[in-house]
């Protein structure tokens, strides 16, 4: 083990969690998110087998200290670890908010237009249980694609949106963007390609998808 370096310690310990934030919001879902988390752990119970292997006490001090302060900090990424597979626990979906029976009748609007005939009215309807989110089975599958030729994932958010502008459906719970992006991508597929959101998908303010307008229209129905 190179020589011990009490200042790059210090430096190391002080500024660990600053990085690992700002490194851990970069990660788009809850898996990658755990999977950094995992990754750092393992680096750091590295570092606590050479100090073990390479520090001594001397006289003036006692490097058991150092020693513990990298034990805390895999002790604080575990529990950053245990708050996030918590919460995924806890994250509940859309909670519909008018008569039940306009709900049926949404789904048949949206059928072979917007979403799948292979789409059942249960797995459409969970969208808006405020169920929790980990007893999801099915996907609904979106028809709606882009001039590209990928899904269009703008007209789902639009669906959303236009839902919840309208009181239709409601958030049981505040959700962040990346509990949003983990509802999307947990609730929707796309028939011929993958479609899974990511933050870049959230970050054109005031954008629509050209299915808008249609959406509203439809959605007023209800009403």
């Amino acid at each position: 083990m190179e020589e011990f370096n009490i200042y790059v310690h210090r430096v190391f310990v002080d500024t660990f969690f600053e990085s690992f934030y700002i490194n851990v919001e970069k990660r788009e879902s809850i898996e990658e998110k755990i999977e950094y988390i995992n990754f750092n752990i393992q680096i750091l119970k590295q570092k606590y087998n050479q100090y073990l292997d390479g520090l001594k006490p001397d006289l003036y001090t006692d490097h058991r200290l150092y020693v513990d302060e990298i034990i805390m900090l895999v002790l604080k990424l575990q529990d950053e670890k245990n708050n996030l597979k918590n919460s995924n626990s806890e994250l509940t979906v859309y909670k519909w908010e008018i008569d039940e029976d306009k709900l049926k009748l949404l789904y048949e609007k949206l059928m072979d237009n917007f979403i799948s005939s292979e789409t059942t009215f249960e797995t459409f309807k969970f969208l808006f249980s405020g169920r929790p989110i980990n007893e999801a089975k099915e996907k609904i599958v979106w028809l709606k694609i882009s001039r590209n030729k990928y899904p269009n994932k703008k007209s789902i958010t639009d669906f959303i949106d236009v839902l919840i502008e309208k009181n239709i459906i409601s958030i049981p719970n505040p959700i962040q963007k990346s509990e949003k992006i983990l509802i999307l991508n947990t609730l929707f597929s796309s028939k011929d390609r993958e479609l899974k959101f990511t933050n870049s998908n959230f970050t054109t303010s005031g954008k629509t998808s050209e299915f808008r307008w249609e959406l509203e229209r439809l959605i007023n129905t209800l009403l």
